[in-house]
């Protein structure tokens, strides 16, 4: 079965969605099924003594990565006969699992398809699967734990952004508007990530692109400078707070030499600056103050 070709959203989509994951386990790209002619687009495996919690508990990335797992995104809606082949795909690599070990956990195979997939659906006798899941997950198997996602069919929650930053037209402007208002430094990758995918859109000759590339340009453009602003911003604040951490070290170790009689050992050094780090120069300063040498030596030991 031979490998469809490659498009310009593939590297975007599977680096959005390594980003996204990666806490939670072993992460690979275009993972290799068969050898020298399958792979998959993501491949995940659970770290090994992961914490079990409820359910509820657990981030929608979270919930899916509870088993390993293999992540296949389209950049277009797809048909009954694409569907087939990563369900193939994932297929082998499980057959591949158990013969190294038929007491594994089944492989999760999830599909996410920028549109709903009418036909797919229909030849599969899918079935949505909002009990467990949300608006816009479908159950394609039971047997081999698979579901397809429809992006733009998924509710506007916080829980379903990265999602919705793999979707098409007014389902990525709405994503693209929520990142763009978002400060956390979490999601900084995330719009380095995209403003990636611009420039690496920007740089390809107008008639390559498709119209939904356009389209995609278009909306990434028009929050471009907000999301440089932000990742500026986020910069300069932490080379302002590296700089005033450096300078309250170098003060703090001038202190605590004069107290002791000699230069700091790296050690010392090292466990100042995780002091400095936790609290604030002032009060670090009274406290060596009030040490006596011996005193001193000993909190210098304390990481």
């Amino acid at each position: 079965m031979p490998m469809p070709p490659r498009s310009r959203h593939d590297p975007f989509a599977r680096s959005l969605i390594c980003q996204a994951i990666s806490v939670f386990g072993t992460v690979e790209v275009e993972h290799a099924v068969e050898s020298g002619t399958l792979s998959a687009d993501v491949w995940f495996a659970p770290r090994r003594g992961r914490r079990r919690k409820g359910r509820k508990a657990l981030s929608l990335w979270g919930r899916q990565c509870e088993t390993p797992s293999i992540f296949e995104v389209f950049s277009k809606t797809p048909g009954p006969a694409r569907v087939k082949d990563v369900v193939v795909k994932a297929g082998i690599k499980e057959r591949a699992l158990r013969d190294d070990d038929d007491t594994l956990t089944p492989l999760h195979l999830w599909i996410l398809s920028p549109g709903k997939p009418e036909a797919a659906l229909t030849a599969w006798e899918a079935q949505p699967d909002t009990e467990d899941w949300l608006e816009g997950f479908w159950r394609l198997s039971k047997a081999m734990q698979v579901h397809l996602i429809v992006i733009r069919d998924l509710p506007d929650l916080p829980s379903t952004l990265i999602h919705r930053l793999l979707g098409r037209g007014d389902t990525l402007q709405r994503a693209l508007e929520e990142l763009a208002a978002l400060r956390g430094a979490w999601a900084l990758p995330f719009k380095e990530n995209l403003l990636r995918r611009r420039i690496m859109l920007n740089e390809t000759t107008p008639d390559a692109l498709d119209e939904d590339d356009k389209d995609t340009l278009e909306r990434l453009t028009a929050v471009a400078d907000k999301f440089m602003e932000d990742l500026y911003s986020r910069a300069n604040e932490d080379g302002e707070e590296r700089g005033e951490r450096k300078a309250s070290l170098t003060l703090l170790a001038r202190q605590a030499q004069l107290r002791l009689g000699h230069p700091l050992t790296e050690a010392q050094r090292a466990v100042l600056e995780a002091h400095i780090k936790r609290e604030p120069p002032d009060a670090l300063a009274d406290k060596l103050m009030l040490l006596t040498p011996e005193e001193l030596v000993e909190w210098l030991r304390e990481a």
